[in-house]
C-alpha cells in the first residue's frame, strides 16, 4: 500500500484572499490500517507542491498526477515483492473467516448501494467562510464526503432553495452558481465551484420519476444554489463529480416526497449519491431572536422527536413518524415553514428495508440543536467498509 501525501498546499492565488482553505482531512494512519483487509506494507511519499498552477485541476493534472504515476513506476518491483508475505492472506485463514465476503474499501465500487444522506447546509456561505459558529459542521461536511463515497459516479442533490410546481431537475452541462443570500461579505459573491451537470442523469431521474407517476421536469438553464454548492463545496472540494439538483415540490407534502425518494432508490445501485440538503431546525427569528432557554427546549425536544423517527428499527414506524412530523413537540417552533425539513422524508424515503437512520451529526449551530442523518451505512452492505464520518 502506497500513501501519498501532498504537503504544503497553499489556497489557489486567484480566490478571495479571504475565503479560507479547507482541506480534505488526511487519512491517519490508524484510520487507514483499520480499511486495509491485510496489514500493510508501509511506504509512505511525501510530495511537495506549490499551487502556482491556473486551477485546482490544473495543479492535478500537471504537477500531482505525473509525480504519482513516476513514483508508482518507480517503486512498483518493491510493491510486488513486499507484497508477497501477505498474498495468501486472501485465501488463507479459518473457514468462518473465509465464508466472509471480501473486504472492499471504496463507496462506489460495483454492485455497492451507496447510503443516502440528509445534512444540514448552516447559514448562507457562512460555513465556507470561517465563522465560528459554523466550525463543527465545516469539519463534518469536510470529512463527510469521503467517508461517504471516494468517487461516486454523480451526486443527485435535493436542496431547500428551490422550490417548483413539479420536481424539477437541473439538466444543462454546466450549471452556474446563484448566490441566493444577501447581506454577506463580498468574497462570498465570487466563491466558484465549477462542478459539471449531468443532463444524462437528469434524464435518467425523470424517468424514474414518471415511471412512478410523478411528473418530472427538466430545467437546462437553472443553476446551483447555495444548498448545492455550500455543502458540496466542502464534501468534493475538487468539483469534478457530475452533480445534479432536484427541486421540492412546492405543496411541501410529506407523502409526495417519500414517494419521490422510494422511485429515487434504485440510483443507489448505480454509483449515484443521494443527499438531501436542508436543517433540521429552520426558524430564523428564533435563531436571533428567542432566549437560549427557548432555543435549547424547542430544539432539543424536536430533535430528539427526529432522532426517535429516523433511528427506528422498523421502517413503517420511522416513515409514521416522519410524516406525521407536524406533531411532534415544538413542530412548529422547529419549521414555521417546513422547506428545511422535506429533503429529509425524500432521502428516509430512498432507504430500503433494514436500513435503520443513523445520526452522524449532531451539535448546536447558530444556538439550536442541528442533526444529520444517513440510512444505508456502507460498511454494513456487503461487506464494504466505509465508516460513517462520527467514525473518524
Amino acid at each position: 500500500v502506497i500513501i501519498f501525501s501532498v504537503v504544503n498546499f497553499a489556497p489557489h492565488p486567484t480566490l478571495p484572499h479571504n475565503l479560507p482553505h479547507h482541506p480534505t482531512p488526511p487519512l491517519y494512519p490508524s484510520r487507514a490500517r483499520s480499511l486495509l483487509p491485510f496489514p500493510p506494507h508501509s511506504i509512505v511519499v511525501r510530495v511537495p507542491v506549490c499551487a502556482q498552477t491556473a486551477s485546482v485541476g490544473g495543479l492535478h493534472r500537471r504537477v500531482v498526477r505525473p509525480l504519482l504515476l513516476c513514483a508508482t513506476a518507480a517503486l512498483l518491483p518493491s510493491l510486488v515483492a513486499a507484497a508477497a508475505p501477505f498474498s495468501s492472506l486472501a485465501t488463507s485463514g479459518s473457514a468462518a473467516t473465509s465464508a466472509e465476503p471480501t473486504m472492499q474499501c471504496s463507496a462506489s465500487s460495483p454492485g455497492t448501494r451507496l447510503p443516502v444522506l440528509y445534512l444540514a447546509h448552516g447559514g448562507g456561505p457562512l460555513p465556507l467562510l470561517g465563522d465560528p459558529a459554523h466550525a463543527s459542521i465545516t469539519r463534518w461536511l469536510s470529512a463527510a464526503g469521503p467517508t461517504l463515497a471516494t468517487a461516486p459516479k454523480a451526486i443527485l442533490l435535493i436542496s431547500a432553495h428551490w422550490e417548483e410546481s413539479v420536481p424539477t431537475l437541473t439538466s444543462g452541462p454546466n450549471p452556474s452558481l446563484i448566490y441566493d443570500y444577501y447581506g454577506f461579505p463580498e468574497e462570498s459573491y465570487r466563491i466558484k465551484y465549477p462542478a459539471p451537470g449531468s443532463p444524462e442523469l437528469a434524464g435518467q431521474v425523470q424517468g424514474l420519476l414518471k415511471a412512478a407517476g410523478l411528473p418530472a421536469v427538466l430545467d437546462p438553464r437553472r443553476g446551483f444554489d447555495h444548498g448545492v454548492f455550500v455543502p458540496l463545496k466542502l464534501m468534493y472540494p475538487a468539483a469534478t463529480v457530475p452533480v445534479v439538483a432536484l427541486s421540492l415540490v412546492s405543496s411541501l407534502s410529506p407523502e409526495l416526497h417519500w414517494r419521490i425518494g422510494e422511485a429515487l432508490a434504485p440510483l443507489r445501485e448505480q454509483g449515484v449519491l443521494i443527499v438531501g440538503s436542508g436543517f433540521s431546525f429552520h426558524n430564523l427569528p428564533a435563531m436571533f431572536s428567542a432566549s437560549e432557554a427557548e432555543k435549547e427546549k424547542w430544539s432539543g425536544e424536536f430533535d430528539r422527536y427526529l432522532t426517535a423517527a429516523c433511528t427506528s428499527a422498523s421502517r413503517a414506524e420511522m416513515k409514521a413518524k416522519l410524516l406525521a412530523w407536524a406533531t411532534a413537540p415544538f413542530a412548529r417552533k422547529a419549521h414555521p415553514r417546513e422547506e428545511h425539513l422535506v429533503p429529509l422524508f425524500v432521502i428516509a424515503g430512498a432507504a430500503q428495508e433494514g436500513e435503520v437512520g443513523v445520526k452522524v451529526f449532531g451539535d448546536k449551530l447558530m444556538g439550536v440543536h442541528t442533526s444529520a442523518f444517513q440510512f444505508g451505512r456502507a460498511d454494513t452492505q456487503r461487506g464494504e467498509c466505509v465508516r460513517s464520518p462520527t467514525e473518524l
